[in-house]
């Protein structure tokens, strides 16, 4: 069952990596947790970068609604910050499994425990929600990285996209605010490149296309009750009005 907190997510993921075996190579340990080719060398660290991504929203999460005295919930982000900010993926994976210790995967099921309890109550979509998003963000990052869009238009969706997901990583910690700053942003450089932008979905671009299908379900996330400019309506017919009539 998915877990409803970062600290419970965070200990599924460790759990998975202290299951590893002892004597293969760092990465090809860490490609069997993240669920990639170990020669995906893309994939790998965007689960790293995930993986420390998560530790920050758990600690976080930690210090906003566990109440009391958080010492032994906050007592394990250390410990796998240090294990991803140091590794070497050609090591042996016995090097870092001294990291994911009984003591912090104890700590991480009393924080998960402690998490599920109030975290869930912060916002109705459930944390596989998030997740599925971020997912099609990485596949349309890949996507743009292999299209033949002018380096500019490339730049700049890449650029949009990487601001949709860490808006995405804090929407549950902090609610929409980010997310409704990074759709305004969107929304307005889409009206100052509707020119070259409004070519390339007039021209069928595949990856054109799914970037304002997938805008327009992250927009119905966060659109009941929001009364601003990109807000309220779904995202792709606002967007190509936008470009059709700028």
């Amino acid at each position: 069952m998915a877990k409803n907190n970062p600290t419970g997510q965070l200990l599924d993921l460790m759990t998975a990596a202290r299951e590893q075996g002892h004597n293969q190579h760092t990465i090809e340990a860490l490609s069997t947790v993240f669920a990639c080719k170990a020669d995906d060398s893309i994939s790998v660290a965007r689960g790293i970068l995930y993986a420390i991504n998560l530790c920050a929203q758990a600690r976080a999460a930690t210090e906003k609604f566990i109440p009391g005295n958080k010492a032994i919930f906050l007592a394990p982000f250390d410990k796998i910050e240090g294990l991803f900010s140091r590794m070497n993926l050609l090591a042996a994976w016995s090097t870092y499994q001294p990291y994911i210790s009984d003591s912090v995967i104890a700590a991480l099921t009393f924080g998960d425990h402690s998490l599920s309890l109030t975290y869930a109550g912060e916002s109705p979509e459930t944390p596989q929600d998030i997740r599925d998003f971020i997912s099609r963000l990485d596949v349309l990052l890949d996507e743009c990285l292999a299209s033949e869009l002018a380096p500019e238009l490339k730049a700049l969706f890449l650029r949009h996209l990487e601001s949709l997901r860490s808006a995405l990583l804090e929407y549950r910690l902090n609610g929409s605010v980010s997310l409704e700053k990074a759709l305004d942003e969107i929304a307005g450089s889409m009206a100052r490149h509707q020119s070259t932008v409004g070519r390339e979905y007039e021209s069928g671009n595949i990856f054109i296309k799914g970037f304002f299908e997938t805008l327009g379900k992250i927009n119905d996330l966060v659109s009941t009750g929001q009364n601003i400019y990109l807000l309220g309506a779904p995202a792709a017919p606002l967007l190509l009005s936008v470009l059709n009539n700028v």
